[in-house]
C-alpha cells in the first residue's frame, strides 16, 4: 500500500493554526510594539523653531531649483525648435 503525506511536514490537512501559535505571534507583535516605543523615545525631537527653519529651507530651496529647471527646460526647448 502507498502510504500518503502531506506536502508540507507539519501541516495537518485542513485544521486551522493551533492556538499556541497564535499566542506565539500576538507574543511577537506585542515586543515589536515594546520596542518601537523603546526606541521612540531614545529620538530627539526638533523644536518648533527648528522645524520652522528647516521648513523654510526646503521650500525655499525647492522654489529656486523649479525655477532653475524652468529656465533650463525654456532654453533647451527653444534650441531644440530651432534646430529641428
Amino acid at each position: 500500500m502507498v502510504e500518503h503525506r502531506s506536502p508540507k511536514p507539519g501541516v495537518a490537512g485542513s485544521i486551522p493554526a493551533s492556538p499556541a501559535r497564535k499566542e506565539i505571534m500576538i507574543n511577537k507583535i506585542k515586543i515589536f510594539f515594546e520596542g518601537v516605543q523603546f526606541e521612540m523615545q531614545k529620538v530627539s525631537w526638533p523644536t518648533w523653531d527648528e522645524l520652522r527653519g528647516s521648513t523654510f529651507v526646503v521650500l525655499g530651496l525647492s522654489l529656486i531649483l523649479s525655477i532653475f529647471l524652468f529656465f533650463v527646460d525654456f532654453l533647451l526647448s527653444r534650441i531644440a525648435s530651432v534646430v529641428l
